[in-house]
């Protein structure tokens, strides 16, 4: 008995320890959306995904100016520098664009750090080719930021997105 009782005592002994080693988490609640969009372009998904892969392009597209960084987004961790256009994000700061994850004809994702870490957000495009020359496009957008959003401020998200997505059909299209 005195056997079972050092090996009860010894067990607990342990287990107390590894609770009190390890590190504390805490949630800190981040406030997200996610904002989704399928539409068509008249071009294969290879041009598309070329038009994304150009830093410069890239930040037109999406309300940024290019600083500098990668030449080219094809592999995984090419990352640039960008600032906001001043006529599109003025409340916006400057910060680094990433590509996550990269699969030539099918998806592309990209995600934005800012640099004074007030927001972040990936952007997900994927591809599907159809008959003829056209490619369905669906993108979704995660985006997260440390405090609520009130619904203008998500009215106004939706509006540059829907925007942004309309500039990349154009840019495309119009080559």
């Amino acid at each position: 008995m005195n056997r079972l009782a050092l090996m009860l005592f010894t067990a607990v002994c342990l287990v107390w320890t590894g609770r009190s080693s390890a590190q504390m988490v805490t949630n800190a609640s981040n406030v997200g959306q996610i904002y989704t969009s399928e539409f068509t372009v008249n071009a294969r998904p290879d041009t598309i995904m070329i038009w994304l892969g150009n830093p410069d392009t890239l930040a037109k597209i999406m309300g940024f100016v290019y600083q500098g960084g990668s030449k080219l987004l094809y592999h995984v961790g090419d990352a640039v520098m960008v600032v906001p256009q001043k006529d599109r994000y003025n409340d916006r700061d400057t910060g680094v664009i990433l590509l996550t994850y990269f699969k030539r004809r099918v998806e592309m994702r990209l995600t934005f750090e800012s640099e004074n870490n007030n927001s972040y957000f990936q952007d997900q495009y994927k591809f599907f080719p159809s008959a003829g020359n056209e490619t369905r496009i669906v993108f979704t957008e995660r985006y997260f930021e440390p405090t609520s959003q009130s619904d203008a401020l998500m009215s106004e998200q939706t509006r540059l997105l829907r925007e942004e997505l309309a500039r990349l059909k154009t840019s495309v299209e119009r080559k």
